[in-house]
């Protein structure tokens, strides 16, 4: 029945006649990334007393005795003009809560899709850390006074409005730690620990209602800076 509501039903959307990979037989392996079709095809008698449908439907006609018409049609995984498949394609959202509506709408819609986690190029967070590791490294590729505003930010999620006079005291101290870091560029983890243990970075991003989705973020970041990789890594991956 599915089948020929596919070809008869005129109320279903484009959307309605998408294929899933449900949609194949068990047997087959990736069939979506594999270019396999379903083929479905329907013959119609009973018109050979209208004229004009017979006018009309004469190349799909496939009998004459009696009159039968065959309409077929051929589904398959839909690819970009480019060529690349939509199971291949990837969307950006700016947060957590806005990539969890998409997966409901994704799932309404019955269109598979699965969440790429710990990109750390959405984390604001670990961006800044990327941006301050550069700026450790050569500090005419980034502002201080744009490292600086960030942490202000960072703080005053922590702890509220900050006066002119702690302001000042955050700054220096965050230029003074990452001077300090400068003796510690060799791996990435000794440069972490550094900046961690001078700015208590952890602290700060829990107390923060802002920047929650951050921590989960860090966390990955300090496990990856086990592994030995170099400041200099960290700040050239970002470049691409």
């Amino acid at each position: 029945m599915r089948a020929i509501q596919l070809i008869l039903d005129p109320k279903l959307s484009d959307e309605d006649r998408f294929l899933l990979e449900t949609d194949f037989f068990d047997g087959l392996s990736e069939p979506m990334k594999n270019g396999e079709e379903v083929e479905i095809s329907i013959e119609i008698q009973g018109y050979d007393h209208n004229k004009t449908l017979l006018s009309i439907l004469d190349d799909a006609t496939v009998s004459k005795s009696p009159y039968t018409i065959r309409l077929t049609y051929k589904y398959s995984a839909k690819q970009k003009e480019d060529g690349i498949p939509f199971d291949e394609i990837c969307v950006l959202v700016k947060d957590g809560n806005t990539a969890r509506e998409l997966g409901k709408l994704l799932e309404h819609k019955k269109i598979p899709y699965y969440f790429s986690k710990f990109d750390f190029s959405k984390s604001e967070f670990v961006l800044w850390l990327k941006d301050c590791a550069s700026w450790v490294l050569d500090d005419n590729l980034y502002s201080f006074s744009d490292l600086s505003r960030f942490w202000i930010l960072l703080l005053e999620n922590h702890l509220g409005l900050l006066n002119e006079e702690e302001k000042l005291r955050a700054t220096k101290k965050l230029y003074s730690t990452l001077q300090t870091s400068k003796l510690y560029l060799g791996k990435l983890n000794n440069w972490l620990n550094t900046i961690e243990d001078k700015l208590d970075l952890k602290k700060v991003l829990d107390n923060s209602t802002n920047f929650q989705e951050e921590v989960s973020y860090y966390t990955r970041l300090q496990q990856e800076a086990l592994t030995g990789s170099s400041i200099s890594l960290m700040s050239n991956s970002f470049q691409k």
